[in-house]
């Protein structure tokens, strides 16, 4: 029951939203808003990377982004500045993160600078 649990919770399509003019890139601008479009985003963790599963995709991370993924997992829609205050990156990083999610439909910019 787990392993199904945890198979639906990564591949549920959420719901995907364009993020004009960010498909390819999501410039390091701090009032740009993003927010998770996958509402059953799983978050797992060891002690050498992160991993963010949702909208079919999963992707892995270095250790420092765990904060960034948790936020975004947790539902409200963030800013870049508050991403990276939240987590202890510097916005340049944050705004290298987000662009493999929103590629995934896992993310969606809903805000902010252009």
């Amino acid at each position: 029951m787990d392993r199904w649990e945890t198979s639906l919770d990564a591949t549920h399509p959420g719901r995907p939203r364009l993020s004009l003019p960010h498909l390819t890139a999501v410039h390091a601008e701090p009032g740009i808003t993003v927010r998770a479009t996958a509402p059953r985003a799983r978050i797992d963790q060891d002690d050498q990377a992160v991993t963010f599963a949702g909208a079919g995709n999963e992707w892995t991370f270095a250790l420092p982004v765990a904060p960034v993924l948790r936020l975004l997992a947790g539902g409200p829609p963030a800013t870049l500045a508050d991403l990276a205050a939240e987590s202890g990156l510097i916005l340049v990083q944050v705004a290298e993160v987000v662009p493999a999610l929103v590629a995934g439909q896992a993310v969606a910019v809903v805000g902010g600078s252009s």
